[in-house]
Parts: structure tokens; C-alpha cells; sequence
């Protein structure tokens, strides 16, 4: 016999919603708790989370996904770009490196001219005053109003 595949997914959401359900509860007396029950009791609220969902759950799951691969897997046979995010990732959990290059990194990109400086660099090339943003700046650039 042929599986229809349309018939299958349609078996497959009606389970979803059927176990999201609380048979124990009457719809014309909590409609929500009726609906939506059995979910709330088989996915209680995580320590620190002041709200949880489907979303954040499916979330959190594919963050788990990704950072088991970027961790373990090795792109060997997978595209650059694959093999660039996991250097990148594993470059930030490389605290003790990190540490020891201090700003050097940055500095060097500023000085090949990676990044806008308004100011030669000098031993005090960082003061704030210099990389603010001032509202006249700003205003060239964005526009908030409303208009007739």
C-alpha cells in the first residue's frame, strides 16, 4: 500500500495537538488549560525563564545543534563557509589566547585601515569623546517624523 504523504503529516499534526491537549479539563470551563494543558504540563518553565514556548524550546534545541557541531564536527568535506564559522567559533573559546593578544588584534585592523578612525592612533588613541556620535551626525544619516 502507497503512504500518501499529505495523509501521513496530517496523522502526525493531529498527534501534536492531541498531545498538547488536557483531557482532564472541560473546554467550556478553561478553554486555554483545555488546549493547551497538556504542553504547559510536559514543558514546565526553565530555571531563570520568565516565558517559554514551542518557539523557545525549538530554539534552544537548535542551539544545542549548533554548538555540538561547531564544537565536534569537522568540516572536512563541508564548504568554506562552514569550516570559517567553526574557526571563528572556537577562536572565542580560546580565553587564554584572548587574554594575551589583549586589543592588538583590533589595532591592527585599525591601522591596515579596516575601520573608519577619526584620529591617528597614539598612545592615548582611545578617548570616548572622540567615538561618539554627535546628534548633528546622526541627523544626516537618519529621520524620524511623521508627514502629512
Amino acid at each position: 500500500m502507497k503512504r500518501n504523504d499529505s495523509s501521513h503529516a496530517c496523522i502526525i499534526v493531529a498527534g501534536k495537538i492531541l498531545e498538547a491537549l488536557d483531557p482532564d479539563v472541560k473546554p467550556c470551563d478553561d478553554f486555554y488549560q483545555y488546549a493547551c494543558g497538556g504542553w504547559i504540563k510536559r514543558n514546565p518553565l526553565p530555571d531563570g525563564r520568565s516565558k517559554w514556548s514551542t518557539f523557545n524550546s525549538i530554539w534552544d534545541q537548535n542551539q544545542a545543534i549548533m554548538k555540538h557541531l561547531l564544537e565536534n564536527a569537522t568540516f572536512n568535506s563541508s564548504s568554506e563557509a562552514e569550516r570559517k564559522t567553526q574557526r571563528y567559533y572556537l577562536s572565542c573559546l580560546r580565553e587564554q589566547k584572548i587574554e594575551e593578544l589583549g586589543s592588538q588584534p583590533l589595532i591592527d585592523l585599525i591601522e591596515k585601515g579596516l575601520f573608519f578612525c577619526k584620529q591617528e592612533l597614539s598612545e592615548n588613541w582611545w578617548l570616548e569623546r572622540d567615538w561618539l556620535l554627535e546628534p548633528d551626525q546622526l541627523h544626516g544619516h537618519f529621520e524620524i517624523g511623521l508627514r502629512n
